[in-house]
């Protein structure tokens, strides 16, 4: 296959090439080779250095983790006791009482508040994954309509990347659970 398309490239350039000979009335090429290798070149690595170069600046932006990370650290006491999805936040454990879960869904809000957890932090990841019929979708609405939002860290085009999170309050008060 890259044969053919090394072939391709060879037999494009040769008719670019004849082509700009005859219009810069050329006839030894001198001109017309280099300027359309040069094109070819430039149009062949165009698209792939353009994607390196948005990858690089996306990857060094901050991300709504590290972000939730610092204003967590910045309001929240030592000992807070954290309710947390894999796919958020990275919490001090030696700071914070960390519940690890792969879903926050997987426990009652019951079980969370007589395990001593706090705040939950739920990813968009997680909770906007599936349509709205979807099962796991409606238990997170239905946590939502439970615990409290504090605060959402949401991506921000060319400033912040990641998932949106959600920290929630575990209500202190007995809540009925359909």
């Amino acid at each position: 296959m890259a044969l053919l398309a090394a072939y391709a490239v060879y037999e494009l350039a040769s008719l670019l090439a004849g082509l700009l000979r005859k219009r810069l009335k050329d006839p030894a090429g001198l001109l017309a080779e280099p300027v359309v290798l040069a094109g070819l070149l430039v149009a062949t690595f165009w698209f792939p250095l353009n994607m390196t170069l948005w990858h690089n600046r996306e990857s060094t932006l901050p991300d709504t983790g590290s972000y939730a990370a610092e204003w967590i650290k910045g309001r929240f006491p030592p000992g807070t006791h954290f309710g947390v999805e894999r796919a958020t936040v990275v919490l001090d454990p030696h700071r914070f009482q960390i519940s690890m879960e792969s879903r926050i869904i997987n426990r009652a809000v019951r079980d969370y508040r007589a395990a001593g957890v706090e705040y939950l932090i739920v990813s968009s990841i997680l909770y906007q994954r599936y349509g709205p019929e979807h099962r796991q979708t409606q238990n997170y609405q239905k946590l939502f309509k439970i615990c409290p939002q504090i605060a959402e860290f949401e991506p921000e085009e060319g400033k912040l990347i990641g998932p949106t999170l959600r920290i929630l309050r575990v209500p202190a008060e007995p809540v009925r659970q359909e």
